[in-house]
């Protein structure tokens, strides 16, 4: 046998037809032309011969609602990545029929992906290995598997068995989820299958995988505790020692001012953070060695300088608090001198609160409130905690599964009927919030929250309706025993019987939404939503969003809110103004 014949090795049946199956697909499939904008696709996939007439009408007709979605010219799109998803792709979702967007997405996550433009579409498709289908069959959980189930996708193409995983495939796989696909939420992805993986490590003997690292806050930047000098920290320790308790002498005018333990925490966090920022940019860290050396003037720009370019050359409402926890921090605790104070209250503070102008909606925000321009989807919405008890109360056998839905349910109804802020609604606690304890025959029940539980230290007295009454009693009385393990007085419960936390609160009410409606919608944007349904009806009237949202002053409502009542009032000015005219000019058939 020759050395060349030694060197052969058998190929099996796969490998055998993957090869031939790879090959005819090279020699069929066209080569794509350079694609620069969604006219050059829709002439791509116009002239593709591999396409049926049907596909062809199919996916031109997807591809010209990228443009017709709000009348941009298609040769006015370009084919990059995060334009598509975050911007058409975005706005193509808020369609009001939902199967006719989920087709639109479909075909076109379909060309896209077939065009090189995207690695993967909304969901990974393909097989899974035998090995992967068996390492899923080891997780209890249906939850779990799902998890597991787009990594093993993923590698499984590749075809990377378990025990071949490593730190490197993770990278490539979470950079392609993040930035090469179309998923609604590509981090909660990750974040799926990051803890589905990891917990597997510490409850399954021989789990292959490799601990997978947590995901980096995009928005964070501090550096590690250890960098920064010990006389920095015990500065920050006596800081919030002194501020968070009263002064002995009220008439002491040198004493720290009397913080809540939230907003110490905060100004803790920004410390940290302001030191970081200036350690980035280029300062020495053993020269902080106390919060009056953090101060320093010179220092506090640089560190800013370098978060503004950080966040693209432009401020954001998250620098204007941090530089309002530097003077907080200069007027009560450090006290430097009052040319120090100046400096920062002119030359930083105002210069930032000037560049991000009067206080108003983000963006963000009002493409979420468009979602909620047709009607037909407000109703919806507003009826949503009720289709939920209905569906729960038809069945013989409440599950937990139903008593979990069954408290979503109670969460987005007190949402919309009292606006509360994500901490409140949490917290809630049956013998401490609701007074009485349970409703009055005549259907009074009210929800109290004292000042020092509020953001604003505005005390909250709200009234419930007789609806609202009947569905929390439904959830508390037939719902909430299932989950309730141990005794306990708080209204929101984990299956497990303990107090669910405020994220796991929010990301519930929120899941729930987008299951059941296709909604984005997070716990605060609720009492957006709400003081919008109430201007649309009222415009001009902000006193009563000024109660229900607990603001101390009417300008703060005004402030926030004039931008949504703006059309209606357009529009009111315009029937006063112009009604009689123009009837007439209808009744002369002149207009």
């Amino acid at each position: 046998m020759s050395k060349d014949e030694d060197q052969l090795h058998p190929l099996d049946a796969f490998e055998a037809f993957e090869t031939v199956h790879q090959l005819a697909i090279a020699t069929a499939k066209p080569s794509i032309p350079r694609l620069d904008t969604a006219q050059d696709l829709l002439e791509w996939v116009r002239d593709d011969p591999s396409r049926t007439r049907n596909q062809h009408n199919n996916e031109c007709s997807a591809i010209r609602w990228l443009g017709k979605i709000d009348d941009t010219p298609l040769s006015a799109i370009p084919l990059e990545v995060r334009h598509l998803v975050d911007d058409r792709i975005q706005k193509i979702r808020k369609l009001k029929n939902r199967r006719h967007r989920s087709g639109i997405v479909t075909l076109l996550n379909r060309v896209l992906v077939r065009a090189g433009i995207l690695a993967v579409g909304t969901r990974r498709e393909g097989a899974t290995s035998h090995l992967w289908t068996e390492l899923g069959r080891a997780l209890s959980s249906r939850e779990g598997v799902q998890g597991l189930s787009t990594l093993a996708k993923y590698c499984s193409a590749r075809r990377i068995e378990p025990l071949e995983v490593t730190l490197a495939v993770w990278h490539e796989f979470a950079d392609e989820t993040l930035h090469q696909s179309t998923f609604k939420n590509p981090r909660a992805t990750l974040q799926k299958t990051l803890r589905t993986s990891n917990a597997a490590r510490r409850t399954i003997p021989g789990w292959p995988l490799p601990e997978f690292p947590s995901l980096t806050n995009p928005r964070t930047w501090s550096i590690p505790r250890d960098l920064l000098l010990t006389s920095f920290w015990s500065d920050i320790d006596t800081y919030v020692e002194l501020s968070g308790k009263p002064a002995k002498n009220i008439f002491d005018t040198t004493a720290a001012k009397h913080l809540r333990p939230d907003t110490l925490v905060r100004y803790s966090e920004v410390a940290w953070r302001t030191a970081s920022a200036q350690v980035h940019a280029g300062r020495d860290p053993a020269e902080i060695d106390s919060l009056r050396a953090l101060l320093d003037v010179h220092w506090l720009k640089e560190g800013l300088n370098w978060q503004r370019e950080r966040a693209g050359h432009k401020f954001l409402k998250d620098h204007l608090n941090m530089a309002a926890a530097w003077l907080s921090m200069a007027d009560n605790y450090v006290r430097p001198g009052q040319d120090v104070r100046n400096a920062i209250r002119k030359d930083i503070f105002d210069v930032i609160d000037d560049e991000l102008g009067p206080a108003d909606f983000s963006e963000k925000n009002m493409k979420k409130l468009d979602q909620f321009s047709s009607p037909e989807i407000v109703n919806e919405f507003l009826y949503l905690p009720y289709q939920i008890m209905s569906e729960i109360k038809k069945k013989k056998v409440i599950t937990i599964g139903d008593a979990t839905e069954m408290m979503a349910a109670a969460a987005i109804e007190l949402l919309l009927a009292t606006m509360i802020r994500r901490k409140n609604l949490a917290d809630l606690d049956l013998s401490k919030h609701f007074w009485p304890t349970s409703a009055t025959q005549s259907g009074k029940w009210h929800i109290l929250i004292e000042r020092e539980e509020v953001k604003n230290s505005q005390p909250l007295r709200l009234p419930l309706q007789k609806q609202t009454i009947a569905l929390l009693d439904f959830y508390m009385k037939k719902c909430r025993p299932l989950l309730k393990g141990t005794p306990t007085d708080m209204l929101f419960l984990r299956t497990d019987g303990a107090a669910k936390g405020r994220c796991m609160v929010a990301d519930l009410v929120k899941r729930t939404i987008r299951r059941r409606l296709d909604l984005d919608v997070n716990v605060h944007l609720f009492r957006h939503i709400g003081t919008m349904i109430y201007l649309e009806a009222h415009p001009g009237n902000f006193g009563v969003p000024k109660v229900m949202l607990g603001h101390k002053w009417q300008t703060t409502t005004e402030k926030f809110y004039a931008c949504l009542c703006a059309t209606k009032a357009i529009e009111h000015f315009t029937t006063v103004v112009l009604g009689e005219r123009n009837a007439r000019l209808t009744k002369l058939k002149i207009a």
